[in-house]
């Protein structure tokens, strides 16, 4: 089983995405320190899983490269704008994406999930 993330750039921070609808991964701190750390993982900033749409909005759940609670900011916002876009999500809608830089499509494999640890539920 493969764990997908988009990975973007702006000026000051790098962030993976986690789309729930096509990858399974559990989000406790120590996979998400594990897969943004620099050195033994994709390197990243901040994890941000989503969307969840209520009906009415995209949300996100985002975390620090510590696993942490992270407060939308606008990087963040322009990120999921981003995101959104780039997946199909928001259609026709123009968003300030000013500054985000798609880097490329991340693939931890079986192999990599099993040398690091992760603690997940993903079906083998």
């Amino acid at each position: 089983m493969e764990i997908l993330f988009r990975k973007y750039h702006t000026e000051n921070a790098d962030y993976l995405v986690l789309d729930p609808e096509h990858t399974k991964f559990d989000l406790l701190a120590q996979n998400i320190r594990i897969v943004c750390d620099r050195t033994k993982g994709l390197g990243a900033d901040y994890l941000l899983c989503g969307p969840h749409y209520d009906g009415e909005h995209h949300n996100f759940d985002c975390f620090t490269a510590e696993g942490a609670p992270a407060p939308v900011s606008e990087p963040l916002s322009r990120v999921i704008s981003r995101f959104l876009q780039d997946t199909g999500h928001l259609l026709g809608m123009e968003l300030d994406t000013e500054g985000v830089h798609f880097i490329g499509t991340m693939i931890l494999g079986r192999e990599f999930v099993n040398a690091n640890g992760l603690q997940d539920q993903i079906p083998t």
